[in-house]
């Protein structure tokens, strides 16, 4: 964990790494859930769940930053 949370980073810089690790996952998911929506055409529930709580995340990325 000290790797992605070095000793001499301040709280925000932890903070700012923490929301930027869940935009990037979030941005991951909205992907898999779009190549389920338009390429295997099988359900579309991944965009349902990931595209609100990632449009989440990025705004709060883009407020952090």
């Amino acid at each position: 964990m000290e790797r992605i949370f070095p000793q001499n980073v301040s709280a925000f810089g932890r903070y700012y790494v923490l929301v930027a690790w869940i935009e990037a996952l979030t941005w991951s998911g909205l992907l898999i859930g779009m190549i389920l929506k338009y390429v295997t055409d099988t359900t579309e529930r991944g965009v349902e769940l990931f595209g609100p709580i990632h449009g989440l995340a990025f705004i709060v990325y883009v407020l952090v930053t």
